[in-house]
């Protein structure tokens, strides 16, 4: 990997303590215990972005969330020529911008994601490896390149902590390929101390209808299809594939597996009735898009069952969180299961419809946010909303962690 690697280090305080062991037996019972019921205020605490006001307060596109100490919240705002970073303290008021679209010193103009980097710093990394560090007021820390190029093509990074990403790379499909194709991605510890990266393992990907239209090849979304997701933090990575009910968890340094969880929800088999709904909604589209769908739809297959989950998160308290799959058409609050560092079911939450993504639906248009929620708290989640006169707004809800 190149040698040109920014380096830097966060210390971590270590402690062992003697009454560990009398905690032993009371912590096994709390693992037992039925899991308690969290639920999402459907009412938010803070809200930015406006239809008309003063420019600081207008989104294009809040690609990635997080709030770092103090409460202060971090807005990567970037859609078609504008990338910039903003600063709000934690009532939601402006504080400054930083970054922009460019080549210089500190900008970008690909596609990028931005992590927490320890308390109160931020990273940046787009998906030709150069990264920039901004501390706790935006001020520009230090940038460089990351040597990806063995990583390309990345479709996704997560952070697992202060000196590990997770980048999923996408391994294509083999030729050109015609009927039903599931492709794999493989997964790699990426060190941001050393530039190095470990293979983890693969992952398939989405279920997918490639039909071959002269030169072309026209892609649809297998129907009901179960796919692989990525999730990290606490030092964890957690990786599973919907086909399956199991997660597994890996540890940078560490060879194999070092925990599994099984989720909890029900096998659902796809009804007669699901086909049915599924092919009205393709009846929506119109012109050629709509011909060319409708000729998908009377010729689709489907699954005999649906994905066993649907999405997967990690909060800031090192959780696992995994949410239960849903059709295209669900109403009514979002359901997930929770699972501790130590692999426990702790709780189930209810997210209510308010307090959901623009993008967990589908939406009605092209979907540029992130379905799940941009980050969850150990006491709030962060989500985008996309409402009338395509304005966007960030908000935060508020978690009731009941028992």
């Amino acid at each position: 990997m190149g040698s040109t690697v920014c380096r830097w280090h966060v210390s971590v305080a270590t402690w062992l303590t003697a009454t560990a062991v009398f905690v032993t037996r009371p912590s096994i019972l709390a693992a037992q215990a039925p899991p308690a019921r969290w639920t999402v205020d459907p009412t938010p605490t803070v809200s930015i972005g406006e239809a008309q006001g003063p420019p600081e307060y207008l989104l294009d596109s809040p690609r990635e969330v997080t709030v770092l100490a103090h409460g202060t919240i971090v807005i990567q705002n970037s859609f078609r020529g504008v990338f910039e970073i903003r600063y709000y303290d934690a009532r939601g008021k402006y504080l400054r911008t930083v970054s922009r679209w460019g080549e210089g010193p500190y900008e970008f103009h690909a596609r990028t994601w931005a992590h927490r980097l320890g308390p109160d710093s931020l990273l940046v990394l787009d998906n030709g490896g150069r990264f920039a560090v901004f501390g706790p007021r935006g001020e520009p820390v230090r940038e460089g390149r990351l040597d990806v190029q063995a990583l390309q093509p990345v479709g996704v990074t997560v952070r697992v902590d202060d000196h590990h990403l997770a980048v999923l790379r996408s391994n294509g499909k083999p030729g050109i390929p015609s009927g039903m194709v599931r492709g794999s991605a493989d997964v790699l510890f990426l060190n941001l101390d050393t530039g190095e990266a470990e293979r983890v393992g693969t992952l398939p990907d989405r279920t997918a209808f490639f039909q071959r239209a002269g030169r072309g090849v026209w892609i649809y979304q297998s129907p009901f299809a179960p796919e692989g997701f990525i999730a990290g933090g606490g030092g964890l990575l957690w990786m599973g594939d919907s086909a399956a009910d199991s997660i597994v968890a890996y540890r940078p340094g560490v060879r194999g597996p070092v925990r599994t969880v099984h989720v909890g929800f029900p096998r659902v088999r796809v009804t007669r009735e699901d086909r049915s709904r599924l092919r009205d909604l393709f009846s929506h589209f119109s012109g050629d898009r709509g011909k060319r769908w409708a000729r998908y739809a009377r010729s689709m297959d489907f699954p005999d069952v649906m994905p066993r989950f649907g999405r997967l998160e990690v909060d800031r308290d090192g959780n696992l969180w995994v949410q239960e799959y849903e059709v295209p058409w669900k109403e009514g609050s979002q359901h997930w299961e929770v699972y501790s560092e130590a692999g426990a079911h702790i709780a189930d939450v209810s997210v209510p419809v308010p307090a959901l993504s623009w993008c967990a639906r589908g939406g009605t248009g092209p979907c540029y946010l992130r379905q799940a929620p941009l980050e969850i708290g150990d006491d709030y989640i962060l989500v985008a909303e996309r409402g009338p006169m395509d304005v966007f707004v960030v908000r935060e809800f508020a978690i009731h962690k009941g028992r």
